[in-house]
């Protein structure tokens, strides 16, 4: 079983999926809900092989998690810290947060994890123009040009810290409005109650909704053309396991007067209902 399992986690790994045990998650928009301060609900799939009495079965389900806000930095920061604009943003509190996030730069296209950020505002932070030498250049504040000869225009930045995506002894510096945080990086602290109820209110899904989904994500994952699958001589059907079932009777209720209640709907009303409460005067 755990064979099997382990082939389900690397046909999902193929596709660039996130992967937490036996879920998966699609970088897809489609699947992120905006839930609180910079915090996404991403949807996911759970899938596991199982192996009850009718026989070898795949349980595959609904899974959320959370997720951090995917793209630009200062869009997050502005979201995270519930504020207007990034003039309001507090600095010391993006540090904090920012930190070990995964981030990709714009020029050049590259991914980096964030350590730290820098003291000096953009403008007034230096840059090598010869790592073997003394020669330095800062981005001058009436051109806002960065990066020496990349050529990449300032609009914003200029007055914030950069992001240090270097180690102590080697910082790297990237002015905040090129970098943009990765997807799909989880959210691993706890919520709020009050969150922890938008989530559960956010990421509901009636039973025909679950359906749809549960068919078009298992129609897309493709197993029949997996090549180890089929290696395997293993394939699964595309149909939901038709099980028997019946509908239980409505419990009848019985009040005060000996009559029998049968609710419709669901629902029935008390009123009226109920022996007459007795005021206990005196207590021994």
């Amino acid at each position: 079983m755990s064979v099997l399992n382990t082939i389900l986690r690397h046909h999902a790994a193929r596709k660039g999926c996130l992967l937490v045990g036996q879920t998966y998650f699609y970088d897809e928009p489609r699947n992120f809900t905006k839930l609180v301060d910079g915090i996404f609900i991403c949807r996911g799939f759970y899938s596991s092989f199982q192996a009850p009495q009718g026989g070898l079965s795949l349980n595959f389900g609904v899974h959320n998690t959370k997720i951090i806000q995917p793209g630009p930095v200062i869009d997050f920061l502005i979201a995270n810290q519930n504020v207007r604009d990034y003039y309001q943003i507090d600095w010391n509190k993006a540090k904090r947060k920012l930190k070990n996030l995964k981030i990709k730069v714009a020029t050049p296209n590259e991914e980096y994890k964030i350590t730290g950020l820098s003291e000096k505002s953009c403008k007034e932070q230096m840059f090598l123009l010869n790592r073997q030498g003394n020669d330095a250049l800062g981005v001058k504040p009436q051109f806002m040009i960065i990066l020496l000869s990349i050529g990449v225009v300032l609009n914003y930045s200029a007055d914030f810290p950069c992001i240090n995506v270097g180690k102590s002894n080697k910082r790297t510096y990237f002015p905040l409005e090129i970098c943009s945080l990765l997807s799909l990086q989880r959210y691993t602290k706890a919520l709020s109650i009050h969150q922890r109820s938008s989530m559960v209110e956010k990421s509901r899904l009636r039973p025909q909704e679950m359906v749809k989904i549960l068919t078009d994500t298992f129609a897309s994952n493709n197993y029949i053309s997996d090549p180890i699958m089929h290696s395997c001589g293993l394939s699964i059907n595309n149909h939901f396991t038709q099980v028997e079932g019946r509908v239980l009777s409505t419990p009848r209720l019985r009040f005060r007067d000996g009559k029998d209640i049968i609710p419709q709907n669901g629902t029935w009303s008390c009123k009226n209902k109920f022996f007459e409460p007795a005021r206990i005067k005196h207590w021994l």
